[in-house]
């Protein structure tokens, strides 16, 4: 593999290891965020004494979104350790001197460098 391959390889699998990174942390936020709202319309709605079959919408649209949300972040997850791994490897390989504790940190070194 010549230096341009290795270090184009690096470059790619650092861009996937922060893009999986990123979409775990947003799916991650949607989630909570959304997991809060059910929460806040279930008492909200009991102190507020809001019809039943509102309480029961909001809770629904809430539904709708965590459930694709928490499955996204899982995904994501499951990607980051893929990307993770694969970066890792790659180094090994090809460039054991930018081999650091931090994936991370690594990732971003090699993203901008490539």
């Amino acid at each position: 593999m010549s230096i341009n391959n290795a270090e184009a390889a690096l470059g790619e699998a650092a861009r996937a290891y922060l893009k999986a990174r990123r979409w775990l942390w947003i799916g991650m936020a949607a989630a909570l965020l959304t997991g809060a709202a059910w929460f806040a319309v279930t008492i909200g709605g009991m102190w507020a004494r809001l019809a039943p079959e509102t309480i029961q919408l909001w809770q629904q649209v809430c539904y709708c979104v965590l459930l694709p949300a928490s499955m996204a972040a899982a995904s994501a997850g499951g990607s980051r350790q893929t990307a993770e791994a694969w970066l890792r490897s790659l180094q090994h390989s090809i460039a054991p001197a930018s081999y650091s504790s931090s994936a991370l940190a690594d990732a971003r070194k090699l993203a901008h460098r490539s």
